[in-house]
């Protein structure tokens, strides 16, 4: 029918055919750079998020060192605290013990050398005791933390199942 390329009619038809072409091929274009675009900002913010996900656990994983340390030196301290506790009341009996034989003897100045031991005994007792309270204070704060931690850690977990949904 037509001899040459150049032979071809142009019509309004064909100009109108060569448009709608071209506005669908830039359309597709187009939609395709968006969907580039939206799947590296996707990437993107999955990375941010393992990102901050990461921070996250490694400020949980320092505070759960943090408060292990913690309980370590407290159960350390309370500890000696006992053994001192144990002393303690050991020089108390002896010093009753030696407060008796003085009694016994009639001897006053051995009476008041025990009599000043026992004092010291008793505050030392009083003192000791005293720590043990702070510690066990101490202990139960350590529990309120580890407590937190794991409810932080739970509602944490929570979110991050809610948004994989």
């Amino acid at each position: 029918m037509f001899g040459m390329v150049a032979d071809v009619p142009v019509t309004k038809k064909l100009l109108s055919s060569v448009r709608q072409a071209h506005k669908k091929y830039t359309d597709r274009k187009e939609a395709e750079k968006m969907e580039t675009l939206m799947k590296e900002r996707r990437i993107e913010e999955d990375k941010l998020n393992r990102q901050k996900e990461k921070e996250s656990l490694e400020k949980e994983l320092a505070k759960k060192r943090k408060i292990n340390e913690e309980e370590k030196d407290l159960k350390t301290k309370e500890k000696d605290l006992h053994e001192d506790l144990q002393r303690a009341n050991k020089i108390f009996e002896e010093t009753n013990e030696r407060l008796a034989a003085a009694i016994k003897a009639k001897d006053f100045k051995e009476l008041s050398i025990a009599q000043s031991l026992q004092e010291v005994a008793k505050e030392n007792i009083k003192k000791l005791t005293e720590s043990i309270e702070t510690c066990k204070d101490n202990r139960d704060e350590i529990a309120g933390k580890r407590k937190m931690m794991i409810d932080d850690c739970l509602s944490m977990q929570n979110t991050t199942l809610d948004k994989g949904q």
